[in-house]
């Protein structure tokens, strides 16, 4: 008859035996990017390089995403943000390999944080754009795992997901809608 002590022995031996990766195998590296955030209303026109709009700007927050194989680039555009009107606003983009699962994928995180530490009592529609170097080097099996996360730092929430996918970079480009919430009242005041 086996005794506490000896299932627990064995319950050890077995779990050390198992690797298990954990988020402290997790490798994160800050890409090389160039970044373009608009004033209130967004961008007043669009770069060559950059996708262009499709339909009504104030219709849906759209990520526009176009892959140049020969720059080996990547142009993330997401389109009508809605948040407070005063605010500063921040993007970056970091791999990370490893960990869970072994992940692989390409976060990008977009901040918004208070001007002068105050906000106004108005929303107005922002655009955030992103270009990411040698984005091949993340890719695989041709596809890009994307993460889109944004912390309103005020909020007390914290960093949250606003689009998760993968980007098949031999598509060149396409149009992902992340929210089609109203924004009218945003849109409409800055537009």
């Amino acid at each position: 008859m086996k005794t506490w002590g000896s299932w627990l022995f064995w319950l050890a031996a077995i779990a050390s035996s198992c690797q298990i990766s954990s988020t402290d195998d997790l490798k994160t590296e800050k890409l090389a990017v160039s970044v373009r955030l608009s004033e209130c209303g967004g961008f007043d026109a669009p770069p060559d390089k950059s996708p262009q709009e499709d339909g009504d700007y104030c219709a849906a927050e759209r990520l526009f995403w176009s892959y140049d194989a020969e720059s080996d680039e990547l142009l993330l555009r997401n389109t009508r943000v809605a948040l407070n009107c005063c605010g500063i606003h921040e993007m970056e983009a970091i791999s990370e390999q490893g960990g869970f699962a072994g992940v692989n994928q390409v976060v990008v995180h977009e901040t918004d944080m208070p001007k002068d530490g105050n906000r106004c009592k108005c929303e107005c529609v922002f655009d955030f754009e992103i270009s990411i170097q040698k984005i091949a080097t993340y890719a695989h099996s041709g596809q890009i795992h994307i993460i889109v996360d944004r912390d309103i730092t005020d909020s007390g929430v914290g960093r949250e997901p606003v689009l998760e996918t993968d980007l098949v970079l031999s598509e060149k480009n396409g149009v992902i809608v992340i929210s089609d919430d109203s924004a009218e009242l945003a849109c409409s005041t800055s537009m």
